[in-house]
């Protein structure tokens, strides 16, 4: 047979599904050159790396597998499970295992032609265990594996305002939009931020400086990276993607939106100023710009969404308009300072209002109806903070477990907790003796369905 009836009779029989061959239509040159035999046993060894989560829904096999790894590797199955990153290690020594070298090759080659897995060495590191790096080894981001949505904190009670970044000293804001974005764009943006271990501020000087990032969550609709710029800043940047509904009586989709939020926090509590140069976010926007370039045919429309303290949108711009202006105008007569809205150098101040506030009637509706319900027997439990003890922004008083922060006053701050099963309100004073036998004497008070009774 000649050279070409031989690619005739592997398009038919890849036509036909007795083989896979891609020829000149693979999506890489490594898979032009590979025939696949028995399509069968791909399908067998890809369902170890894209497989379900939950323990009750792993299929025998899988379980089986699990429970020969050792530490180290059951570390590496619960990072692909719960993050998406599988390092080259696990895969090769243990999800395919049974595979010969040469068919793990052909597989990763596949895989990666169909971005189910995308390779993060080179440039900036990437590999996910220590063997991996020794060795140069590529470790990968599986996007199937990702959680199907951010921690809603991240995105509400709005995606300009979420409460993650509640308390925070500067907000900035980005928004791309475009006719329809694959989702593999996403995918290309995680990928570089997951081979991304350190970046480079420059500072006003023309001096430089590097910092170490953290891909605090991802999931298939966004990515969340957090930095210390410095060693009296945090800034935390997050992406989300969404697809707009049209609105209309066809109902369908509109547009998709790329939506970026960076904020900072002063997180050193002896000092009251500080400065950011918002170093994180202007890399991710940089990111989104060069992916951008090289993905033929898409055109993103950029615009700074222009949001008041409590989250309402007042104007979306173009950065050129902003850099043009010292103050904008908006609806209902306002005003609001155009490099407020910029990722420029900036000066922070914890005396100053946070960069925007929550919704409180979600908040006073929980202690309302905490405080209604004697059934619940919702209580209140005081700690000094010299007590206690905390582990970041999150107070410890043992036998109780924070779940979210109420309020803060003059004197402390109050916490939703658990104790026993029962829901529970939590004091942390600020100052000792005096607020302590506050409350010391209300549990002297009467009870009354509609009085929260004091427990210690």
């Amino acid at each position: 047979m000649t050279r070409e009836e031989v690619y005739r009779a592997l398009e038919f029989l890849h036509l036909s599904g007795y083989v896979l061959y891609y020829g000149k239509s693979a999506r890489n040159e490594e898979l032009q050159k590979i025939v696949f035999t028995r399509p069968r046993w791909i399908i067998d060894a890809i369902k170890y790396v894209i497989h379900e989560r939950a323990d009750d829904d792993l299929n025998d096999k899988m379980r089986q597998l699990r429970d020969e790894l050792d530490s180290s590797g059951r570390e590496q199955l619960m990072e692909l499970q719960e993050q998406g990153r599988l390092c080259s290690r696990l895969l090769r020594s243990a999800l395919w295992k049974h595979l010969k070298p040469e068919e793990q090759k052909a597989l990763v080659s596949l895989m990666k032609a169909f971005r189910l897995m995308h390779e993060t060495n080179g440039e900036g590191g990437g590999s996910f265990c220590q063997v991996c790096a020794k060795n140069d080894h590529a470790s990968f981001v599986v996007p199937a594996m990702f959680r199907d949505s951010l921690d809603q904190g991240y995105v509400t009670p709005s995606v300009w305002t979420p409460k993650k970044g509640a308390g925070c000293r500067g907000v900035v804001r980005r928004e791309y939009r475009c006719s329809r974005l694959e989702s593999a764009f996403l995918s290309e943006l995680q990928v570089v931020w997951c081979s991304t271990e350190c970046i480079r501020r420059e500072g006003r000087d023309g001096s430089g400086e590097t910092m170490f990032v953290e891909v605090a969550a991802q999931a298939v609709d966004g990515i969340v990276i957090q930095c210390e710029e410095s060693a009296d800043v945090e800034e935390t940047v997050v992406v989300s993607v969404v697809r707009e509904e049209k609105g209309d009586a066809d109902g369908g989709y509109g547009e998709s939106v790329v939506r970026v939020v960076g904020w900072v926090h002063i997180v050193n509590d002896g000092v009251e100023r500080a400065r950011t140069e918002w170093p994180l976010f202007n890399r991710m926007v940089r990111s989104i710009g060069e992916l951008e370039e090289g993905t033929s045919g898409l055109s993103l429309r950029e615009r700074v969404p222009c949001v008041d303290k409590g989250g309402t949108l007042l104007r979306s711009v173009t950065v050129d308009v902003l850099n043009k202006r010292t103050w904008m105008s908006v609806e209902g007569g306002g005003r609001i300072k155009a490099s407020d809205q910029l990722p420029t150098s900036r000066e922070l101040d914890r005396a100053a209002a946070a960069a925007y506030t929550l919704p409180a009637v979600s908040q006073d509706k929980e202690v309302s109806r905490g405080a209604s319900t004697q059934s619940r027997e919702d209580t209140v439990q005081h700690v000094s903070s010299g007590g206690g003890g905390r582990t970041g922004d999150v107070p410890r008083a043992e036998g109780y477990e924070m779940e979210r922060l109420l309020g803060k006053g003059a004197h402390g701050s109050v916490w939703l907790a658990r104790h026993g099963g029962e829901r529970v309100a939590v004091k942390v004073c600020r100052k000792g003796g005096d607020v302590l036998r506050e409350y010391t004497n209300m549990s002297d008070a009467p009870s009354h369905p509609n009085l929260v009774r004091v427990r210690e």
